[in-house]
Parts: C-alpha cells; structure tokens; sequence
C-alpha cells in the first residue's frame, strides 16, 4: 500500500483532522524490449518510445528504451481507481523500428507486479512472386487459366494462393512476414507450384541488397517433350567397310551446342550413336520457345571419312521433333584411257591393260551424273582420271572428248555383286562383267562387225587412212575400213 496523509484544521480553529488514506498498489510495473532478429544481423535496431496507459488514458510521459538493457520500470503505480475499480494497464509502443513489427505480451502479473514485453521481429517488407510464361504468347493454346502457389516457411506450409493474371506475367506478394525465428535462426521461405502439362517450372529465388525484400522467379517454359535423332546409312550394307563403330551427333541452336535442359540439369550432348543402341537417341525436356519465340533447334554429325550426311527434320506432333540423319557413302569414280596395243600388234588389241599398252594424256572426260553433265577433267599423262568424293546413290556415266569429236556416254552402274561394269559396252553383253585385268569395260574404234548384226559403240578414234585391218575381238571378227588404233578405258569405284 501507499499511505497519503492529509491535516485539515477546523474552522473554529479548535479542531485539527488528519486523513491517513491506504492505497493499494502495483509495486512495479517493468516493460522489456525483446527483439527476434538474429542479433541485429542486418545492424536495423533502434531506440524505441512506449507509453503506459491506464485504461484508454496515458500515464506519465513517453519513455525511450535503450541498449544495452531495452527496459523500465514504474513504481508505486495505484492499483485501483477512485471508484475503487481496478485499473487494466497496458503498454504501447509508439512505432515499431524500420522493418521490425510490433506486439506486446503481458509476461507477468501477480498481486503487486505487472510485466510487458515488447517483441520486435524483424520482417521481409515484402515477398513477391513473378510468373513468367515463355510459351510464344500461349501458341499452342496449353497455357491454365490458373496455378497453385504454395509459400512455405522453413518447409512449413505458410500460405496458399490461386494465381491468375494477364499477359505473359503474373505476380502476388506477400507484406511483413517474419525474418527470423525465435532462436535467431533466419527463416527460409520457399515457393513451389502445382504441376502444369507440357510446361517445366524454373524457380529462382533472389533477396535483395536492401536484406528486407524477397523476390521469386517461377517460369513455365513450354518445352518439347523429346527430341530423337535416329541414323541411316546408305552405303549397300558397308560395302567399302568404312562405317565407324559410332558417331557423335550435337543438339544446337545458332552455333551452340545446347548444354542444359528446361530444368536447368546438364545435358549429354553430344550423344553417341552406335550399333547398339540402334543407330538412335534422344534428349528430353527442350525448351520449346524463349523469349523471343519459337526455338530452332538442329543437329550436327562429327564429320566421317567418305561420307556425306544429309539431316532432315520433322515435327512429331505439337511437343516432339524427330531429326534423321542418312549417311551416304562417298566413292572416287576413276579410271584410265589407253592404247589397246601397239602400232601394227593388232592382235594386242584385247581389251586388257597390259605393260605395252600407252596411257593418253589430255583426254578430256566428262562425268553424268543423273542424266546430266556435272563434272570435267583431263587425262594425266599416264592416262588416268579421278572424280573424287561422289555420292554412291547417283546415277553416272562417263563421256569423253577428243580432238573435239564428243563421243557417246557410256552408263557405268554397281551391281549387285559389287562389281562395276558398262551397261552398253561394244563388244560385250549388257551388263555383262568384264572385269579381268582392270578393264571394267571396253570399247572399239567405229566400225562395222561382219557376220553380226552389231554395230559397235564408239570409243576414241584417230589416225584414219585408207588401208583395211582385221582383228578378233570376243570371238567377232571385225572388219575396219581405216587404218586406226584401238583405244579404251578403265572405271573403278572405290
């Protein structure tokens, strides 16, 4: 109790009254500043101003609450009113520090003692998430009408939103959600989003420099669900036997190979291609667009020896691309124009390349390929001619020109056995095989066969006089009205 006293002496000056009044009261009433922000790791802390109030009226002034202790006490502080009500105190803090909220919590009350805390967390001003659609402005039409975000704090569910908006961004925040736990421990706040088909969420989460804001990033990409590349060869089942065991194929986009997938995880790229896993592969979770559209993306192949690779591509549906790659072999077309023999040995004339037989040098030689001339080149002085690096798929023949004169093109074409030969050699059957001694084919002089209704193909001819030869050439005798040498040639494929 506090005892005030009171002297009142009397009006008729004989009388003297002492009030001795007793009133009950709070010993003490203590404020304590607690505050929940990691021991002031972001260095916000500050001094602080609280009122005590009795009821809805203030008692006493402002008092500031300072470091290193942040507490006051008021003594002697009357328990009951006038009306001998009890009073209902409580403590106010006149405004909470920057990003700091507020609240007070009666810790104590006993018969003669009241005890305040004024707590103050430390709080994210804002947290904030921004969807990103990268879907080309929803061209595929795939893009929800809404996603499912959940705020979590240290793993605990916090909150759950409904996220719509407009336009290829959405966004909602959330204000003054707590920085640090009670034990001092800052809080980590995570977003996850519900799953949306065909699109692959990316979430990045960033605080900012000022230490009290939090943005997070979701973006949906839509992405291709795989993209597959499968080999082909055209090469008549390896041939040459030049096919590699494996090939290495690249997923690019412009010049780059592309090393990450929607997700952001390494890609194997590139991938390697082989007989076991059937010449096929693939990669998975492309983004399909970015932000400036529709990605174009293309595969490459390791370049192999002697052959070429044609890689084509198609859409599989709105969310699969598929990419082929036919490898096609790559041969040299070469050969040699010589004399058959020599002046005055026409029994030489065979068809058969031998050590006598000369190589004519300068013979212009034309390669058709498909029907069409493609191609020229001249005899080296040995005679011979190459045209390298020509796909084995094409159609070709060879023609050759002299002093001039053009002389018919002669179809050179692989057979089944491999072999090379003239589908229209003079002095042969259609596609027979000649193959003995390096003469794939052979071709006479212009003339005319006695006893046969052939008329021979020409091959190259000169040096023409007057004089009559006579020669056997498979079995046929053949009768030349000019004085000429035979000529022919050889073609290889390798």
């Amino acid at each position: 109790y506090v005892a005030k006293i009171t002297k009142t002496e009397k009006d008729n000056k004989y009388e003297i009254e002492f009030n001795v009044t007793n009133t009950e009261v709070y010993d003490n009433i203590t404020v304590k500043k607690q505050w929940v922000d990691g021991e002031n790791a972001d260095g916000f802390r500050e001094n602080v101003k609280v009122i005590l109030k009795a009821g809805n009226s203030q008692v006493g002034g402002e008092i500031e609450l300072k470091g290193p202790n942040w507490a006051y006490t008021w003594t002697k502080v009357d328990k009951y009113d006038a009306s001998n009500k009890l009073i209902v105190y409580t403590v106010e803090e006149k405004v909470a520090p920057t990003h700091y909220v507020k609240e007070v919590i009666k810790t104590k009350e006993n018969a003669f003692e009241l005890e305040f805390t004024v707590r103050n967390k430390q709080v994210y001003d804002n947290i904030t998430v921004i969807k990103k659609w990268v879907d080309g402005d929803n061209a595929d039409g795939k893009r929800p009408e809404n996603v499912t975000i959940t705020l979590k704090a240290d793993g605990i569910q916090k909150d759950s939103i409904t996220l719509t908006g407009t336009g290829n961004t959405w966004t909602h925040t959330w204000n003054n959600l707590q920085k640090y736990n009670a034990n001092g421990t800052k809080i980590n706040y995570t977003v996850e989003e519900s799953s949306v088909d065909h699109y692959v969420a990316s979430i990045t989460k960033t605080e900012k420099d000022n230490k009290y804001e939090i943005e997070f990033n979701v973006t949906n990409t839509e992405v291709y669900n795989k993209i597959t590349v499968t080999k082909n060869w055209t090469d008549n089942n390896n041939q040459y036997n030049g096919r590699p065991n494996s090939v290495k194929v690249h997923l690019k986009v412009g010049n780059d190979d592309v090393k990450k997938d929607a997700y952001g995880k390494n890609l194997t790229n590139p991938l390697t291609l082989s007989e076991s896993n059937n010449w096929t592969g693939e990669w998975e979770n492309l983004p399909k667009y970015n932000t400036n559209g529709l990605i174009a993306y293309t595969v490459t192949e390791e370049a192999i020896t002697k052959y070429d690779a044609e890689i084509t591509q198609t859409a599989n549906g709105k969310f699969e691309v598929d990419f082929k790659v036919d490898n096609i072999r790559l041969i040299d077309i070469n050969g040699k124009v010589w004399l058959d023999g020599e002046e005055g040995k026409q029994q030489n004339r065979d068809g058969k390349l031998t050590s006598n037989d000369e190589g004519m040098s300068g013979i212009k030689v034309i390669l058709h390929k498909n029907g069409a001339a493609d191609k020229e080149t001249t005899t080296n002085p040995s005679g011979n001619y190459t045209f390298a690096d020509e796909r084995i798929n094409g159609t070709y023949s060879i023609s050759f020109e002299y002093q001039g004169q053009e002389y018919i093109p002669v179809a050179v074409t692989q057979l089944n056995s491999g072999n090379y030969t003239s589908e229209n050699s003079a002095g042969a059957e259609k596609g027979e095989d000649r193959t003995a001694l390096n003469a794939k084919f052979y071709e006479i002089v212009k003339g005319t066969a006695r006893n046969s209704s052939k008329t021979n193909t020409v091959g190259l001819e000169y040096n023409r006089d007057q004089d009559t030869r006579r020669t056997t050439i498979n079995k046929e005798t053949v009768e030349f009205k000019d004085k000429t040498k035979i000529q022919a040639h050889t073609v290889n494929f390798n």
